[in-house]
């Protein structure tokens, strides 16, 4: 099922730079990385995140670079690199509370939980 939503994505993806279309390009990259870190895909995944991340922060878009930050910072934790993890993280938690994302106590959270696992 991932090879489909990967596949789907691509085409997603293809359409949007096509288009000209920032907003859907930098989401679906997102989509892409989080598609490869299920498969475990590590370094695909980080290079997905960051095009995105570079993409939204660059247009603005603040709920997609949250998205992205978290996305990253965790693919850094499970890697066992919290002192990469921690900042993305904390910004993440930091933009989602500025602007009222559903998820920001939690994020805010596992900030915290990262500053202690970092000392």
């Amino acid at each position: 099922r991932f090879d489909e939503a990967r596949d789907h994505y691509r085409q997603s993806l293809a359409i949007f730079q096509r288009i000209g279309d920032a907003a859907g390009t930098a989401r679906t990259l997102g989509n892409l990385g989080n598609v490869y870190d299920s498969q475990g895909r590590s370094d695909e995944a980080r290079d997905h995140f960051r095009q995105s991340l570079d993409i939204s922060q660059r247009i603005g878009d603040a709920s997609t670079t949250a998205l992205t930050l978290w996305n990253l910072g965790l693919l850094y934790e499970t890697q066992g690199e919290l002192a990469l993890a921690l900042p993305l993280v904390e910004e993440a938690a930091q933009i989602a509370e500025r602007i009222g994302m559903p998820r920001a106590e939690e994020w805010q959270a596992k900030a915290e939980e990262l500053r202690g696992n970092s000392r």
